[in-house]
């Protein structure tokens, strides 16, 4: 846990130095880090953190790595911006007599509200599920909801 929060930190400086010359930004989720950066076109979003769904499943530590593409759709209203993006999350499940991996690819919409500097988020969507560990599959679901709150600093 922490070097974990040692890394998190690590990320968010040199984020914060890599952000400064264009509209890259790292930011704050809900348990969770991420860097996004803005190549024009679309954006690639890297994430980690500790998953809020896992916690209290016993037994095992979880942490998550994410990449998403984020494809920008245009204004709402002046202050505003909304995304359209998919992308995947793994999941590595630590201890508790074992270990595994779930795989959650996702679709969701993205919303942002703020100025330049810092701007908070929202994002919606549906998510797959596929759980691996032991050398087989030990679960699946078809869709789950994938939400995420969040700020992000430019």
């Amino acid at each position: 846990m922490k070097k974990l929060l040692i890394l998190m930190v690590l990320v968010f400086g040199i984020s914060l130095g890599l952000a400064q010359g264009n509209r890259s930004a790292f930011g704050l989720y809900v348990l969770g880090a991420q860097y996004t950066l803005d190549t024009g076109a679309v954006d690639l979003r890297l994430g980690a953190g500790l998953p809020l769904l896992f916690f209290g499943s016993g037994g095992g530590t979880l942490l998550s790595g994410s990449l998403d593409l984020l494809f920008p759709m245009g204004l709402v209203g002046s202050s505003a911006r909304w995304y359209l993006g998919a992308g995947s999350e793994v999941y590595l499940v630590l201890g508790g007599g074992g270990g595994g991996a779930v795989f959650t690819p996702r679709g969701f919409a993205n919303f942002e509200f703020g100025g330049d500097g810092v701007s908070f988020f929202i994002e919606g969507g549906l998510q797959g599920v596929v759980a691996v560990g032991g050398g087989s599959v030990f679960g699946a679901s078809v869709l789950i909801p994938h939400v995420r709150l969040g700020v992000n600093f430019r």
